[in-house]
C-alpha cells in the first residue's frame, strides 16, 4: 500500500543517480534496521502495553532534546521548556504513583528539618559568624561566574579579557 502512495506521488522526483550514489546495499540494510525496529516494538508491545510503548516515546524525545540543546546548544522557548518538564513530571508521577511522591517529600521535609534544627552535631561545628561569611563568600563568588558567564556568552578563553583589565588601551 505505502507503495503505491509512494509511487503516486514521488516517483516524479525520484532519480537512479540518487539511487547508484547511495547505493542498494545501504537501502537494503537501511529497510533491515527499520523492519527489525518494526519487530522489536511488536514484542515490546506484546510484553507491556502500547501505554508503555508510548512513554517510552516521550521520554526519548525529552532525552533526545535535552541532548540536542547540551550538545549543539539548540536554542527551545521558555515554553517548550516548560512543556517538557510538565511531561517529565507527568512521566515520574505515572511510574512512581502520586502518594509514594507525597510519602517522600513529606519524609524529606521532615529530615531536612531535623538535619537543620540539630544541636547535637554542634560541637564540630564552625561558629556562626564564620558560617555566614562562607555562605556570603560562595554567594558571591557564583554571581561572578554567572555575570561573567553571561558577559562573555559562554566564549571559551575570558582570560584573554581578563589579562587586558589592567592595560591602557591606546
Amino acid at each position: 500500500m505505502n507503495f503505491f502512495v509512494a509511487w503516486a506521488s514521488e516517483f516524479s522526483t525520484f532519480k537512479f543517480e540518487d539511487l547508484q550514489k547511495t547505493g542498494v546495499t545501504m537501502l537494503l540494510l537501511n529497510a533491515g534496521v527499520a523492519f527489525m525496529l518494526n519487530v522489536s516494538s511488536v514484542f515490546l508491545i506484546g510484553k507491556t502495553s502500547g501505554l508503555v510503548m508510548t512513554l517510552t516515546g516521550i521520554l526519548k524525545n525529552i532525552l533526545l532534546i535535552g541532548a540536542s540543546v547540551i550538545i549543539w546548544k539548540t536554542n527551545i522557548s521558555f515554553m517548550q521548556f516548560v512543556g517538557y518538564g510538565v511531561a517529565l513530571f507527568g512521566l515520574v508521577v505515572y511510574s512512581t504513583g502520586w502518594d509514594q511522591l507525597k510519602t517522600s517529600g513529606v519524609g524529606a521535609v521532615v529530615w531536612a528539618r531535623t538535619v537543620w534544627n540539630s544541636h547535637s552535631l554542634d560541637e564540630g561545628r564552625l561558629s556562626p559568624l564564620v558560617r555566614r561569611a562562607i555562605f556570603f563568600g560562595l554567594l558571591t563568588l557564583i554571581t561572578l561566574m554567572l555575570v561573567l558567564g553571561f558577559a562573555y556568552k559562554g566564549s571559551s578563553a575570558p582570560a584573554d579579557w581578563l589579562a587586558k583589565v589592567g592595560a591602557v588601551s591606546a
